[in-house]
């Protein structure tokens, strides 16, 4: 089936359809756990005929998504699906799953019966006894997209959210985790071959991350690093154009985002840190004192007065 959106128009199409009262449904089942087709129905019939509601969600973590096979969710949907067009409301999908192929799967799936959207959210896991040494699904990895397994953790003996790798966090009984996404930012462009020589990289730095100068100097960063990185000190070296030191502070950054998204100033230490260890391998850095004098004068702030007898 064909849906009434592409990427490109996906949001304004929600902005305009996706509005009302939505329930989350929860999922009947039978005694001998297999899913009450005949109870889902009258519950989707109570809920748009006598509710009235706009919209349902359907096997997300109020449906227990994880409790049930592929083809069981498949079949959640298609019920819900043919009771919404009963009746002229619309429904959304959960296709999360810790699994990037079942999720892909689920999604199409979704599209093909006709659901009007889908949802996909981190997992929640809940670990009662040992499944595997570390948290990592190993998939990110096998992917070569290292920091991708970034976690919160919080252990059952303590009352604290930590930041994580997957990869490095080993599993302990009662311990809760979610996987998170971040976007990347889109907001520093650049091109190293742009920047005419290394005299110009401090005024370029900058231009590319005004933001940097802004730091409150909280600490949120240097916290939220799985790494142990000194973050805000790479971010202050970078400014000051002590590019080669900073770049060393940021080497063993996986570039996992905590420390931008820990950010009240919306600064990325991460792709700061990045751009030091490039504009150091290309241009092979000159003294960072020197270029830190040099963009002093060229934004006035240093005034420098020759006289005839020193020339």
């Amino acid at each position: 089936m064909t849906l009434p959106y592409n990427r490109a128009t996906a949001k304004a199409y929600a902005r305009e359809h996706l509005r009302g009262i939505w329930a989350a449904a929860m999922t009947p089942f039978r005694n001998d756990l297999s899913i009450d087709e005949a109870g889902f129905r009258r519950n989707l019939r109570h809920w748009f005929h006598d509710l009235g509601i706009d919209g349902v969600f359907v096997a997300g973590k109020q449906g227990e998504f994880f409790s049930m096979s592929v083809p069981e969710r498949k079949r959640t949907f298609e019920i819900a699906v043919d009771a919404a067009k009963k009746h002229g409301f619309q429904t959304i999908m959960s296709c999360s799953d810790q699994n990037m192929d079942v999720v892909i799967d689920l999604a199409k799936h979704a599209e093909a019966i006709g659901a009007d959207y889908i949802v996909v959210h981190a997992p929640v896991l809940h670990f009662f006894k040992a499944q595997d040494e570390t948290l990592s699904l190993r998939r990110s990895c096998r992917e070569g997209v290292c920091g991708s397994c970034r976690v919160l953790v919080r252990r059952a003996t303590s009352r604290e959210v930590e930041t994580a790798l997957g990869c490095q966090t080993l599993v302990e009984e009662g311990m809760e985790v979610n996987f998170l996404v971040f976007p990347n930012p889109t907001h520093h462009t650049y091109g190293l071959e742009a920047i005419p020589n290394s005299w110009e990289v401090q005024q370029r730095f900058h231009t590319i991350f005004p933001e940097a100068d802004h730091c409150r100097h909280c600490g949120g960063c240097d916290r939220s690093c799985p790494k142990g990185i000194q973050v805000e000190e790479g971010v202050r070296l970078a400014s000051r154009g002590r590019f080669r030191e900073a770049g060393e502070l940021f080497i063993e950054c996986v570039m996992c985002n905590f420390c931008m998204t820990a950010c009240p100033e919306f600064i990325a230490p991460n792709h700061v840190g990045l751009f030091a260890r490039r504009v150091t391998a290309y241009f092979h850095i000159r003294p960072s004192n020197l270029i830190r004098r040099l963009e002093e004068m060229r934004r006035g702030e240093l005034e420098v007065r020759i006289d005839e007898a020193d020339l």
